[in-house]
């Protein structure tokens, strides 16, 4: 079923490999980031339920910081394992934590995150920018494996300045314009979600903005003599002319 059902794309992508064969190869790709993504949401349910700050298992936290937070880590996401992982966990994290419990719940996970998010930006941007060699945004295809295992091998920043430019994306057999599009749409969509995240811990926009604008018109409210707007209803909503009761964006 999904990618791996007919009509999916698990394994069609290599010249030679098809996803309704026996051999398992092929699917191996999509579930591990089936297995990834599983694990993230998990993450994001802890810290949504509040179950992540129960007192009862403050003496594991260290031990699971060290884990999604290592840096060794973050460097091996590609762009797109990244993005869920801010979406399905940080930012949730983010908007859940106690202010009690910044230092020890929420600190040491952004410090090296952010640190890693600079340095990914700036990589995968660079040759856009100018500042290295366009050649680095080429996805990654099946010719160039071998080279790109040996490479990799070795570590250090060459590896990771092209691994960054393209993504971390391997595209088999793709062509040209499709595997290009498929780099730049990792490469937007990382950006945007670094920026949504920010926006949302700063208030800038998701439930904490709502409930803020809300407060703001109740303040308007207030300073007109027009106490009607908060009479009932909870104290993130205002009442509307109607007798009905909305946010301050409308809905």
């Amino acid at each position: 079923r999904g990618v791996f059902g007919r009509g999916g794309t698990a394994g069609s992508i290599v010249t030679g490999w098809d996803r309704r064969d026996t051999n398992l190869a092929p699917k191996w790709s999509g579930w591990f980031n089936e297995l990834r993504n599983t694990c993230f949401q998990l993450l994001g349910l802890l810290a949504a339920q509040r179950t992540m700050y129960a007192p009862e298992l403050s003496g594991m936290i260290p031990a699971l910081v060290g884990v999604i937070a290592d840096p060794g880590h973050l460097r091996a996401m590609e762009h797109r394992h990244m993005i869920q992982y801010l979406k399905q966990f940080i930012e949730i994290l983010l908007l859940s934590c106690p202010a009690t419990l910044y230092k020890t719940h929420l600190s040491p996970i952004l410090e090296p995150l952010f640190e890693h998010l600079t340095l990914r930006l700036g990589k995968s941007w660079a040759p856009i920018l100018g500042t290295e060699s366009i050649d680095h945004t080429a996805a990654l295809k099946t010719p160039q494996c071998e080279a790109a295992a040996v490479l990799a091998l070795a570590g250090g920043e060459p590896w990771f300045n092209i691994y960054y430019a393209r993504g971390g994306l391997f595209v088999g057999d793709l062509d040209g314009p499709t595997a290009e599009a498929a780099v730049e749409k990792v490469r937007v969509d990382l950006s945007r979600t670094i920026g949504d995240v920010v926006q949302a811990a700063l208030a800038l926009k998701g439930e904490w903005a709502l409930v803020l604008a809300n407060q703001a018109k109740e303040e308007q409210a207030l300073k007109r003599g027009d106490p009607s707007k908060l009479m009932s209803g909870p104290k993130t909503r205002l009442n509307n002319s109607n007798g009905g009761r909305g946010n301050a964006d409308g809905t």
